[in-house]
């Protein structure tokens, strides 16, 4: 029984296991280049992750939907 039950399902790579959130969706937030008038978007990444340059995203939907 416990050999049936250790071999459900697949291995997961690398990618794959960095896929998976929880089943949580998170919203998309933009990153904007500094110091660039008017503002320049440089990036969307979701809002659990940093900016390419490793800046805080701009999100404008928070987990309670209030936008700000």
């Amino acid at each position: 029984m416990k050999k049936s039950i250790l071999n459900l399902g697949k291995s997961l790579d690398k990618k794959d296991q960095k896929s998976i959130n929880g089943g949580f969706d998170y919203p998309v937030g933009f990153c904007f280049a500094v110091g660039v008038n008017p503002p320049q978007l440089i990036a969307n990444v979701l809002c659990n992750e940093l900016c390419p340059d490793g800046s805080t995203p701009f999100c404008p939907v928070f987990d309670d939907g209030i936008i700000n």
